[in-house]
C-alpha cells in the first residue's frame, strides 16, 4: 500500500470504476436497465416535453427548480431516451472523481488517494435512488465549491475567478432545490468569518464577484420567465411549495428513515467518518479543517431534515463533505498507526462491497420489473382510442407511463400543484 500507483493508472482505474457504478446503480436511466424511477421519470417527462417545446410552469409543471428539467432536456435534445442523460450524468461523475482525486493527492500518496473518489462513488450510488435526482447534480457543483474551498485552505488567496464560480454554483444548486444549497453555504460562511477576521479588506470584492456569479445564473433565468409570463410559477414551484412540502410532511418527522438497512449502513458510516475526522484534526492542531468539517456536519443534517420527509436520498448530499473528511482522516491516521491501516481499509471494502452486493440484487429485480411493465404499458395505450391519446388527465398516471408511450398530455396537472 505504501507504493504509489502510477498517475495514469489511477485515473484509468477511476475511470472503470465510476462508470462501472453508474451502468449498474444509476440504473433510473442506464442502458443497462433503463427502470426509470418515480422522481427520476418526472424529471425526463419534463425534459422531453421542453426539448419538445413546451414552456415551462406553462404547458408543464413540477414542484422544483428550473435547473433540473434543463439538464434533463439538454441530452434529449440530441439523444432520444434516458442513453443522453445518463451520460451527462456519468460525465459529471466522472469530473466529480478526478476533482476529489487531486484534492486528495495533495495529501496523500497515489495509492492511497484511489480510495477517496471511490469512497464517494460508493456513498453516491448507495444513497441516490437510481440516480437522475435533484441531489445527485447538487452534489456535482457541491463538489467544484469544495474544490475551491480546499484551494484557498491551502494559500489563502481568494482570486475573482474563484468567488465568481462560488456564486455560479449556489445560484444553479439553489435553483435546482433550496434545501442542497448547504455544504456551499458552509464554506461561504467559513471563508467570510475568516475574512471579516484576516483581511477585511478584501469583503468588498468578493462579495462583488460572487453575486456577479449569482446573477449570471439569475437572470437568464427570470428573462425567460418573464418573457413566457411564468415568474410567479417559478417562484412558487421553486420556493413556496417547498415551503408547504415541509408542512405536508412535518406528521412524518422522522430523524432517521425506516427501513432502508444498506442505505442506513453507509449513513452511519459516513458520519462516522466526518465524526471521527473532526476530532482528529483537533487532535492535531489542524483546527480549521475540524471546524469546517463540524460547521459542515451540523448545517447539511439541519439542510436535509427541514425538508421533514424521510427520503434516503436526500443523504446523498452527505458525500463530497465525507470523501473531503476521509483525506484527512487517512493522512494523520498514517501518522498514527500505519501497520492499522491496511486492515483498516479492507475491512471498510468488504463492507462496501457486501453492501452493494446486496443492493446489485433489487436491481435486477428491478430490471425483470421494468421489462414486463413496459410491455404491458403498450398493450394498455392501444387500447386508448386515437382521438384522446392526446388529451390523457394524468392525475395517478405514473410518469414512467407517459414518458414510455410518448403521450403528449396536459402534464401541467402531472403533480396536481395547479388542481
Amino acid at each position: 500500500m505504501q507504493k504509489n500507483v502510477p498517475s495514469t493508472l489511477s485515473y484509468v482505474i477511476l475511470i472503470i470504476g465510476a462508470t462501472l457504478f453508474m451502468l449498474f446503480f444509476a440504473y433510473n436511466t442506464s442502458p443497462l436497465i433503463e427502470y426509470f424511477g418515480v422522481d427520476s421519470s418526472m424529471y425526463l417527462v419534463m425534459g422531453k416535453a421542453m426539448a419538445q417545446g413546451k414552456i415551462l410552469y406553462s404547458g408543464l409543471f413540477d414542484h422544483k427548480g428550473p435547473i433540473i428539467f434543463i439538464i434533463n432536456m439538454l441530452p434529449q435534445l440530441f439523444i432520444d431516451g434516458t442513453l443522453g442523460v445518463w451520460l451527462t450524468e456519468l460525465f459529471l461523475m466522472l469530473i466529480s472523481v478526478v476533482m476529489i482525486y487531486k484534492m486528495a493527492n495533495h495529501y496523500l500518496d497515489n495509492t492511497l488517494s484511489l480510495y477517496i473518489p471511490l469512497l464517494y462513488v460508493w456513498i453516491t450510488v448507495t444513497f441516490f435512488n437510481g440516480g437522475n435526482y435533484t441531489e445527485e447534480y447538487s452534489n456535482f457543483f457541491c463538489l467544484i465549491s469544495l474544490y475551491i474551498f480546499d484551494k484557498w485552505l491551502k494559500n489563502k488567496k481568494l482570486t475573482a475567478p474563484m468567488v465568481f464560480i462560488l456564486g455560479l454554483c449556489f445560484g444553479i444548486v439553489f435553483f435546482m432545490r433550496p434545501n442542497n444549497i448547504a455544504l456551499i453555504v458552509s464554506i461561504i460562511l467559513f471563508i467570510g468569518i475568516y475574512m471579516l477576521k484576516k483581511s477585511q479588506n478584501e469583503i468588498g470584492s468578493a462579495f462583488f464577484f460572487g453575486c456577479l456569479g449569482l446573477i449570471t445564473v439569475i437572470l437568464p433565468i427570470l428573462i425567460y420567465h418573464l418573457c413566457t409570463g411564468t415568474l410567479y410559477d417559478l417562484i412558487y414551484a421553486t420556493f413556496l411549495h417547498n415551503i408547504k412540502y415541509c408542512q405536508i410532511g412535518a406528521e412524518r418527522f422522522r430523524l432517521i428513515p425506516n427501513g432502508n438497512s444498506p442505505q442506513l449502513l453507509c449513513l452511519f458510516i459516513a458520519l462516522g467518518i466526518n465524526t471521527i475526522t473532526m476530532c482528529t484534526c483537533y487532535s492535531n492542531s489542524e483546527e480549521k479543517v475540524g471546524t469546517f468539517i463540524l460547521l459542515g456536519s451540523a448545517v447539511l443534517p439541519l439542510a436535509i431534515l427541514i425538508s421533514k420527509h424521510p427520503f434516503i436520498y436526500y443523504w446523498t448530499l452527505l458525500a463530497p463533505l465525507t470523501a473531503y473528511s476521509a483525506i484527512f482522516l487517512i493522512k494523520y491516521s498514517i501518522k498514527i498507526k500505519k501497520k492499522a491501516l491496511p486492515v483498516i481499509f479492507l475491512t471498510l471494502l468488504l463492507t462496501l462491497m457486501g453492501t452493494n452486493s446486496f443492493l446489485a440484487t433489487k436491481i435486477i429485480e428491478k430490471k425483470s420489473y421494468i421489462t414486463e411493465y413496459k410491455h404491458s404499458v403498450h398493450e394498455m395505450y392501444k387500447l386508448i382510442p386515437d382521438n384522446e391519446k392526446n388529451h390523457c388527465f394524468a392525475y395517478n398516471m405514473p410518469a414512467m407511463f407517459i414518458y414510455e408511450v410518448n403521450l403528449n398530455t396536459p402534464c401541467k396537472y402531472f403533480t396536481m400543484q395547479t388542481w
